[in-house]
């Protein structure tokens, strides 16, 4: 049997998606390493900076904005509810809902996580000008829409 052609069988090399990739899971090293809690992952950080920023809205409109079912919706909620970040109001909109609301100690975490997120923010574009940031931010909102 002869040796396969190399080139024909790298679908890595040149790869935006492997690129992408890459760089999520390195900036999510860094990121348990600043942040320093594994309990409050990615998605349940981001839940509550939007409950946070947007007072009262229900779990389907979570759901909508972190494009995630409902199930999955609960569960960050749920531990969110559980660690006091977060409290279930009755939704006086809509009675089949909650209204959601951060307490005031998920406002001190996400005081603590703004700062933490500063130094995270610095580290994952040390290597980087202004410049370059601002055009990969611009770029990867692209490719996310």
């Amino acid at each position: 049997m002869l040796p396969p052609d190399l080139s024909k069988i790298d679908f890595l090399s040149g790869s935006l998606g492997y690129a992408i990739k890459r760089a999520q899971v390195r900036s999510y090293e860094m990121l348990f390493e600043i942040y320093a809690d594994k309990q409050l992952t990615p998605a349940r950080m981001t839940a509550l900076c939007l409950i946070g920023r947007q007072p009262g809205m229900s779990q389907s409109a979570l759901a909508e904005i972190l494009q995630i079912n409902r199930a999955s919706v609960i569960k960050i909620v749920n531990y969110l509810v559980q660690a006091g970040y977060v409290i279930c109001l009755e939704n006086q909109a809509d009675k089949r809902s909650h209204a959601l609301e951060v307490t005031e100690e998920g406002y001190r975490k996400l005081c603590a996580l703004v700062e933490r997120t500063q130094t995270f923010e610095s580290r994952i574009a040390r290597s980087m000008t202004k410049r370059e940031r601002d055009t990969l931010l611009r770029l990867l909102e692209k490719v996310a829409t």
